[in-house]
């Protein structure tokens, strides 16, 4: 029946048409005209189970997942927690109210949510892997290092464990250990732009300019809206004097983003170097009314050294 959605979906109808009131049967179809997409009569199978049995979890769960997928971040919330005051065991409902937590960036809540799932299903890996990434994010990194440790142990070829455990290791300037890890990763998932862009990261640390050069350029062409990606390989290019080779990189990322700090702050030291003094002074005066933190430092402390303000 899995692979059979058609006839599952069928064998529904005809329980819904038999009895009205079967709400289990609501709810499955439901679930079923979600995969498809078909989100508003899956909502209205899932109102139906609900009016006829208010305390059916899994279909609280649906209708915050419905939600989710339309943006209706607040009535997903109220879904998810209301499935969980009725099964507090329900580790669908707290793996979705983590994704949850994900998209409203509160880290601290991420992290409270996969520890439930790792509690209630602690041989299901994905769950340790979530809660090691969660941790990591909140600098918990020798907890987070023990769950991976455990992840590897388990499944061998785990990029994402490797890759996050090479992650721990660069933010800890254990660039040998970051590398190798990050390698392995790459192996595992030679397509992961997030591995890709740390293992650059680890070069530019160690001063391996051209295998730093090599990765970014490989990231751009593979993903040319890789902005990180493309604002390093400018400022190597800046720092090795090809102004002219980092301008073109600056103002594709520019045209992607004309809001990007990084690259405006690098586009005006590349034109400040190529004399274009007066283009340089504009986009520094710019920066030193607009940008974020970090760049209306480092604009303030350029036009004081160079332009004498």
């Amino acid at each position: 029946m899995n692979g059979q959605p058609g006839v599952a979906m069928d064998m529904f109808y005809t329980a819904i048409e038999t009895d009205p009131q079967n709400d289990g049967a609501h709810n499955n179809l439901g679930f079923l005209l979600m995969q498809q997409g078909s989100l508003t009569e899956a909502m209205q199978h899932f109102d139906a189970a609900l009016a006829m049995n208010p305390d059916n979890d899994i279909a609280h769960l649906n209708k915050g997942n419905v939600h989710l997928v339309k943006e209706e971040l607040e009535f997903a919330y109220t879904h998810y927690v209301k499935a969980l005051e009725l099964n507090r065991e329900n580790v669908l409902a707290w793996e979705m109210l983590a994704k949850f937590f994900i998209l409203v960036n509160q880290p601290e809540e991420v992290a409270k949510a996969w520890t439930q799932t790792v509690q209630l299903d602690p041989g299901e890996i994905r769950y340790s892997l979530e809660l090691a990434i969660a941790l990591s994010a909140l600098e918990k990194y020798d907890d987070a290092m023990a769950l991976l440790e455990q992840v590897v142990q388990q499944e061998h070829n785990n990029a994402r464990a490797f890759r996050q455990m090479g992650i721990i290791h660069l933010v800890r300037k254990e660039y040998s250990m970051a590398e190798k890890l990050l390698k392995d990763a790459k192996g595992l998932a030679p397509g992961d732009e997030v591995v890709r862009y740390h293992l650059s990261l680890v070069y530019l640390a160690t001063g391996a300019y051209a295998e730093a050069e090599k990765e970014l350029r490989s990231l751009v062409q593979l993903n040319p809206e890789n902005m990180k990606a493309r604002n390093d390989l400018a400022v190597l290019l800046v720092s090795r004097g090809e102004m002219e080779n980092a301008l073109t990189e600056l103002n594709k990322s520019l045209q992607a983003d004309p809001g990007n700090s990084k690259a405006k702050y690098y586009k005006a030291i590349a034109l400040h170097q190529m004399n274009c003094f007066s283009e340089a002074e504009a986009i520094l005066v710019e920066l030193n009314e607009t940008a974020d933190a970090d760049y209306l430092i480092e604009a303030k402390f350029y036009l004081k050294k160079y332009f004498n303000y």
